[in-house]
């Protein structure tokens, strides 16, 4: 516990036999009754897992495993999180195409709102112990410049 908040490492045990992304570590960060799901490069084997030993509880936020790929976010993951808020940490025309278009709609089919970063830049939700999660803010709508609206409005 620290100022408050509770951290808990969900994932990897001592001696797991995980490798490569299923070795990442997931965290869980409480406050009174919100919580936050850091879930690293998980895939859907380790996802399933933890679903089926009930090590995962519903979640305020989750930030969206291995960027959206299409090897994570698995149904048992979504429906045991089931958060409000879901964040792709994903850069802009990635490579790899994510967040996987059947990523986000399964995360928008467990009632989340999702925020890819690639478009929202910094993403943030003030959670404090006896409140309403705050108001989703995104850096690039909530710091635009009114030169960026100037360009758009020009023929």
């Amino acid at each position: 516990m620290w100022d408050g908040v509770r951290f808990d490492i969900v994932h990897p045990h001592n001696r797991s036999a995980w490798d490569g992304n299923n070795l990442s570590c997931v965290l869980r960060a409480s406050v009174a009754k919100h919580q936050v799901l850091f879930t690293g490069d998980i895939e859907a084997p380790v996802e399933i897992l933890l679903a089926y030993r009930t090590m995962l509880a519903p979640a305020t936020v989750v930030v969206v495993p291995h960027h959206g790929s299409g090897t994570s976010s698995s149904t048992a993951l979504v429906q045991a999180v089931r958060p409000n808020l879901a964040i792709v940490s994903a850069g802009f025309a990635n490579r790899w195409g994510m967040p996987k278009d059947a990523v986000v709609r399964r995360w928008q089919a467990g009632g989340a709102q999702v925020v890819n970063t690639a478009y929202a830049g910094a993403i943030s939700q003030k959670l404090c112990a006896g409140e309403e999660a705050g108001r989703v803010r995104q850096t690039r709508d909530d710091a635009r410049r009114f030169w960026h609206d100037l360009a758009e409005a020009v023929p």
